[in-house]
Formats: structure tokens, sequence, C-alpha cells
């Protein structure tokens, strides 16, 4: 229930920020809103893992850069940082860089659903019962998105993504030295265009 509420905050936040910005990024009703070019941004969001509720405590952040060739197609790279997700019995600091292609589909001049699909390059410090282990991977990553253009420079996404980890080290114990993981993301950002 708690989760739920502070999901609901963040939508009720971005909502606030689009009012906001609408306002105060007004342009001339007939210029065209549709985005692209060179971009740079960030998110904020939470995150679960192996289908459990989104938890107060797991958030996290990313900054991206990037760029849309045309309305329809772009690339992009960013840095993520999870924090720490686990429990008492086994937990990892986790963090990693991606990078990733968009199919994008404008829906009228400001509003935008796309796919985001790429390959997450991951470092991770794992402790469990009472071992520690430095690992790293790459796994695929890959979901949806909806964003809003404010104007030509400034667009705002809310975005849903998966991500796959899979700890694999023997060195550790029997009983976490193979894990496997997906890691659900809702997240909220901006994006500003050069």
């Amino acid at each position: 229930m708690k989760s739920q509420a502070r999901l609901f905050s963040i939508i009720m936040l971005s909502s606030a920020m689009s009012a906001l910005a609408t306002t105060s990024f007004a342009a001339d009703s007939s210029s065209d809103e549709r985005i692209s070019g060179f971009f740079i941004g960030g998110h904020y969001g939470q995150y679960s893992s192996d289908g459990e509720e989104f938890d107060d405590d797991n958030d996290f952040y990313d900054v991206i850069i990037g760029g849309l060739i045309n309305p329809y197609i772009g690339v992009e790279g960013g840095y993520s940082d999870f924090g720490t997700i686990g429990g008492n019995v086994a937990s990892a600091d986790l963090y990693g860089y991606h990078i990733a292609g968009l199919l994008r589909m404008p829906i009228g001049k400001s509003f935008g659903i796309y796919a985001k699909g790429g390959q997450f390059f991951w470092k991770s410090e794992v402790e469990a019962l009472g071992f520690s282990e430095d690992l790293d991977g790459d796994e695929p990553f890959y979901g949806v998105g909806v964003d809003f253009a404010f104007n030509q420079h400034v667009s705002m996404d809310v975005e849903y993504l998966r991500y796959k980890v899979d700890l694999d080290d023997s060195n550790l114990p029997d009983l976490v030295d193979d894990y496997e993981t997906d890691i659900d993301t809702a997240k909220v950002g901006l994006k500003v265009f050069f």
C-alpha cells in the first residue's frame, strides 16, 4: 500500500511538472513541437525485483545522453544507479551503463510513444552469508515509454523498463552462486534537446 502511494506521488508530481512546464514554456501555437536532435536528460524512479511490489526504499536514478535522428528513430547511452538491492541474507550494490535503440511513434505534435531496447553493462558488489564478491556482466533490457514535448527543446517522459541481471559466481555460497533476477523500473524524467 505504501509503495502504491509513492508511485501515485511520482505520477502526481510529473503531472504538476507538466502543467508548470506547459505554462512556463508556452510556444507559438503554429510551431511544431516534434522533437529531434541531440539530447541530455535524467530520470528518477522506483524498481522492484522478481515481481515484488514497488517499495519506497527501492529508488534509483539515471542520466542519459543520446539523439533522435528524426522523430521516429534514436539512440541513447547512460548511467543507472540502483543502490542496494536484496535483503538480509544477500544484497548487492548495482550500477552500470547502457546503450539502447529507440523506436518512436509521434502522436500529434507534442506526444509520442516509444519502445526502447539495448544492453546493460553492470557492476555489483555482492554480499551473501558473510561472503563478498565483485561481479560484472552485461544483460539485455527493454521497455516502453511515453513522452510529451513542452516545446522543441524540452520534453518529459515516463518509462517502464525491465533489466535482466544474472549474478553467477562459483565463489559465492551455493544458495546465491547462480542468481538471475528481473528488475522492473517505473520512472519519470526530463530531456533537453539541442
